[in-house]
C-alpha cells in the first residue's frame, strides 16, 4: 500500500492483484478520500488473506501526526513578511503511517502500529483516531518529553495544490531500544515508511526479513538511502 498525495485530500493507494504472492501480479491504483477506504469483501479477501483465509497480520511503523489544513485560495506560497488570508481549515489525523494503518483496517486486516506521540492534545486526537478503526495501539508510545507531530498543509481550493511543513515530534526521538521486536516477528506484513529515523526503519527491515515477514518500505519523505536498503 502505497500513499502518494495527488490532488487536494485525496490519496493514491496501489495494490498488487495476485491471491497468492505479494511479488507477483499488476498493480492497480484507486483514488480514495484519505478518510474513506473502499473496498469490495470479495476485493478485501485477496489483498489480505493468507491461504487459509485468515486475515494478514500487518504491523507498521511511521508517524501518527495531526494535520491542519487551511485553504488558502489560488496561492499556497507566502513570500517573506506576506501574509495569505484563506477560507476555512480543517484538523484530523495524519501522517504516512496512520493513513496506511487506517487504509488497512477499513480493509479487513489485522493492524498493528508502533509510533511514538506527545501527552498532549494532539496526541490524544491521533490515539482515538487509531482506536476508532480497530487498530492495535498497545504499542504506541506516549512521551511526556516530546510533543505530538504535527504537519501545517497549504491546499489552493481550486487546483488541490499543496505545500507541506512538517514537525515530526515525538516520532524523531525513536530509538532501536523503543521496539519490540517480538512483535514484528509475529506479523506477517511490515510495512513502513521514513518518516522515523533511518536506523530504526532499517533495524526493523532487518529483523522483519530475517523473521520471514513480507517487507514494504514506501520511501518518502525521500532521502538518500544507504546500499543496505
Amino acid at each position: 500500500i502505497q500513499d502518494y498525495a495527488t490532488t487536494g485530500m485525496g490519496y493514491l493507494y496501489a495494490y498488487i492483484d495476485s491471491e497468492s504472492d505479494f511479488g507477483r501480479g499488476d498493480v492497480k491504483f484507486t483514488y480514495v478520500d484519505p478518510f474513506r477506504v473502499y473496498a469490495s469483501p470479495s476485493s478485501r479477501d485477496r489483498w489480505f488473506s493468507d491461504s487459509d483465509g485468515i486475515i494478514l497480520s500487518t504491523i507498521l511503523t511511521g508517524e501518527q501526526a495531526v494535520n491542519l489544513y487551511p485553504e488558502l485560495g489560488d496561492r499556497v506560497d507566502p513570500e517573506t513578511g506576506e501574509t495569505i488570508l484563506g477560507d476555512k481549515y480543517n484538523i484530523g489525523p495524519g501522517g504516512k503511517g496512520c493513513n496506511q494503518a487506517i487504509a488497512l483496517a477499513r480493509l479487513g486486516c489485522n493492524v498493528n502500529f508502533i509510533s511514538k506521540i506527545g501527552d498532549d492534545d494532539y496526541g490524544k486526537l491521533a490515539l482515538n483516531s487509531l482506536k476508532q478503526n480497530k487498530i492495535d495501539t498497545s504499542n504506541i508510545i506516549i512521551s511526556k518529553e516530546h510533543q505530538t507531530g504535527v504537519a501545517g498543509i497549504h491546499v489552493d481550493s481550486n487546483t488541490g495544490q499543496n505545500a507541506i511543513t512538517v514537525i515530526r515530534g515525538a516520532p524523531a526521538s525513536f530509538t532501536k531500544d523503543d521496539i519490540d521486536i517480538n512483535i514484528i516477528k509475529k506479523s506477517k506484513i511490515f510495512l513502513t515508511q521514513l518518516e522515523i529515523p533511518i536506523e530504526v526503519t532499517l533495524h526493523c527491515l532487518k529483523v522483519a526479513k530475517e523473521s520471514g515477514l513480507i517487507n514494504i518500505l514506501n520511501p518518502a519523505p525521500a532521502c538518500k538511502l544507504n546500499k543496505e536498503f
